[in-house]
């Protein structure tokens, strides 16, 4: 498995990093059916919006006892966000610390694998139900006033998707729409992502923004300038080390292993059969 760009120069082939970038773009029912549980619901073709997918995914979220799998991105950015925010108030969250400290290399791993966009590129972001004193402080931006995200963040090349779940989500008034202009860094999650559709394109950890105008309405909308990541770049060369060591190990192990990687190839075979097996019974195939 080689990538089409080599990032520095250095990371060259690490599978590791695909699954970094592919678990990021899963729901927790998508995670439960890639790590092959047999009961998993089909894949909503034809039904991508959050609502639609929620929706078909109840029964089975229902059915556990608790998840088997957490929902990665939603967890990690919870976070991420409210470390930032309990730090920048002198506090410390030790809830979200521990979740942190849970995602903490993934995060890093996908922010470090960021690639260059030439042309830069327009994308569109919704935040919904955001706490009214948030969208008040929003709302009081001046042009050239720095916005900072701690966590990545998920955008989209289609402004009508972002538009049109901030104005579902009611009431709509509590919900911030942001284009963002000269995007010029991050990854185009919609060329691996389970949900194409959505044309995902994903900002790095620590983005700043640059405020150019504010339109007031609902929901509000702000028209920013990409100011790319703080991430320093001696963060990236230490993160893309490590994933390259990881890598290393991991390859090595499996070479040494022979016997164990073929039988774990035989079992992943089978169990993906008997899923195959069972959706083409309940679809009424067999």
């Amino acid at each position: 498995m080689k990538f089409g760009h080599h990032f520095d120069g250095r990371v060259k082939n690490a599978p590791l990093a695909i699954l970094c970038m592919y678990t990021y773009t899963m729901q927790d029912v998508d995670i439960d059916r890639f790590l092959l549980f047999l009961d998993v619901p089909p894949y909503p073709d034809g039904k991508e919006s959050p609502a639609e997918r929620d929706e078909h995914y109840r029964q089975y979220r229902n059915s556990l006892a608790e998840p088997r799998n957490p929902q990665m991105f939603q967890a990690c950015n919870w976070a991420t966000r409210t470390c930032w925010d309990s730090f920048a108030q002198g506090n410390l969250h030790q809830e979200a610390l521990a979740v942190l400290n849970r995602y903490i290399k993934w995060q890093s791993c996908i922010s470090a694998l960021r690639q260059r966009f030439d042309p830069p590129l327009t994308t569109t972001r919704g935040l919904c139900g955001l706490p009214e004193s948030i969208v008040k402080e929003l709302s009081e931006k001046k042009e050239s006033d720095l916005i900072f995200w701690a966590a990545m963040s998920s955008t989209t090349l289609n402004e009508e998707i972002a538009a049109s779940y901030a104005q579902q989500q009611k009431p709509a008034d509590r919900n911030v729409l942001f284009t963002i202009e000269g995007v010029r860094d991050g990854i185009k999650m919609y060329q691996i992502s389970v949900y194409p559709a959505e044309e995902e394109v994903l900002l790095p950890m620590c983005t700043a923004l640059r405020v150019q105008r504010v339109i007031p309405g609902s929901p509000l909308r702000l028209i920013c300038r990409y100011e790319g990541t703080l991430l320093p770049t001696e963060f990236d060369k230490a993160v893309l080390d490590d994933l390259q060591h990881c890598s290393d190990s991991l390859k090595s192990t499996a070479a040494a292993h022979p016997m164990q990687r073929a039988n774990y190839i035989k079992k992943t075979a089978f169990v993906t059969s008997q899923r195959h097996r069972l959706a083409m019974r309940r679809e009424g195939l067999t």
